[in-house]
């Protein structure tokens, strides 16, 4: 049999979201997101953005979107692929994909042709907390 979650206990899940990355970073990548978040980073890093302070919604049926503008500073040239975000301290992160607006990815961008020296901005972010 399998755990079920009740929705009170998948936004306060979600809560942590703002909780941990609340003033974290968000660092973009070229290529596929490792196989497990423990795995080193793959591919180039494109960019990095520091979080708001409350970088997230809050829950609605299991769901987290994007508050508030995510801009972030272009290091290298290249294509966006992944993410991963970091919590303020450094010790918890979480990865996704990364692509275009209506692709479905994590997170969503109108453009994920990089080119250092510019801006980057995050379209959309939406995370969500199965109830299975």
């Amino acid at each position: 049999m399998s755990t079920k979650l009740n929705t009170v206990l998948r936004a306060r899940l979600l809560e942590r979201y703002n909780t941990d990355f609340g003033g974290g970073e968000l660092r973009v990548y070229t290529l596929t997101q490792p196989v497990d978040p423990n795995d080193v980073p793959t591919g180039v890093l494109l960019g990095t953005s520091t979080l708001p302070a409350t970088p997230f919604t809050s829950a609605v049926d299991g769901v987290i979107n994007k508050n508030g503008s995510w801009l972030g500073e272009i290091i290298a040239t290249g294509a966006a692929g992944w993410f991963r975000m970091y919590s303020s301290d450094f010790l918890s992160w979480v990865d996704g994909d990364v692509t275009a607006v209506g692709g479905g990815g994590v997170i969503e961008m109108t453009d994920l042709n990089f080119v250092s020296g510019n801006v980057f901005v995050v379209d959309t972010v939406t995370i969500t907390q199965p109830a299975e």
